[in-house]
């Protein structure tokens, strides 16, 4: 049948691909593995929160399902697809792993604003939903149907949380440590400071950019200094801690991404023999 046959060609589900760093990952690995389907995974909650707080972004609001379209167009690979759907619903995940039985997955689909849960209750539970629940239904839904993918978890390096949403993340790590030891997951969780630049190297189409966010809410936090800081507007700072944050170009990081992804699938064919 028509899910047998995509589970054959092998296929990468990219977990929250709507977003700054998804996008780029999704992109990246569709052009690198042509032979693999690049599943692209999103509920696009970012853009209705930034639609309903009137917020935009600073360079591109193409929608996901646009840009996908373009890159087949002009790849003609035609190996990027879409998917719509809540990884915090149960039934959704569920249906997606049976449907691809993915051989590599992304995870970066975090809500990542420090300051977001801070503005009514329905935000800070929603923060803290997404940021444990997804990746709980995820890894819990690979071990109920036999599917043993490597993982690459990208969350922030979280040694001393100083805010509720560095908490959520935090917390999340932990689960997915124990999840991956319990139920022998190949699993690298990726633990990075802030990310920043805006283009990556042999970007095919200035409509396949990535979404970036430079308002007081969203967006990371190295990218929204630099840009408020040349826009002259009021920078906000929120925690007082003292950690020393490493900085990561994007083109750098995807080089690192790419170490991971060679070094976990590696692993993978060693325990097979």
């Amino acid at each position: 049948t028509s899910c047998y046959r995509q589970y054959k060609m092998k296929n990468i589900l990219c977990i929250g691909a709507d977003g700054y760093i998804g996008w780029y990952l999704a992109m990246h690995f569709a052009q690198k593995k042509p032979n693999y389907k690049m599943i692209c995974i999103d509920n696009c909650s970012k853009r209705y929160l930034q639609h309903t707080t009137e917020l935009n972004t600073f360079n591109n609001n193409v929608q996901i399902t646009e840009k996908i379209t373009l890159f087949n167009t002009i790849t003609k690979q035609h190996n990027m697809i879409y998917e719509h759907g809540d990884i915090t619903d149960q039934e959704v995940v569920k249906k997606l792993i049976i449907k691809y039985m993915p051989e590599i997955i992304i995870y970066c689909a975090y809500q990542n604003s420090v300051i977001l849960p801070t503005k009514n209750e329905e935000s800070f539970f929603w923060t803290w939903n997404n940021n444990t629940t997804g990746i709980l239904n995820v890894m819990q839904q690979l071990k109920n149907n036999g599917c043993q993918p490597v993982i690459l978890n990208l969350t922030s390096l979280l040694d001393n949380p100083s805010n509720f949403c560095d908490l959520s993340k935090a917390n999340n790590s932990k689960n997915l440590s124990f999840l991956c030891r319990e139920n022998k997951f190949l699993c690298i969780d990726i633990g990075y400071h802030e990310i920043y630049g805006i283009k990556i190297n042999n970007i095919l189409h200035d409509n396949l950019l990535t979404r970036f966010s430079h308002d007081n809410t969203f967006g990371k936090i190295t990218n929204k200094f630099l840009y408020n800081a040349l826009l002259n507007n009021c920078i906000i700072s929120v925690g007082d801690d003292q950690r020393e944050l490493a900085i990561i170009e994007i083109n750098d990081f995807l080089k690192l991404i790419d170490f991971y992804l060679k070094t976990l699938l590696k692993r993978k064919e060693q325990k097979k023999r």
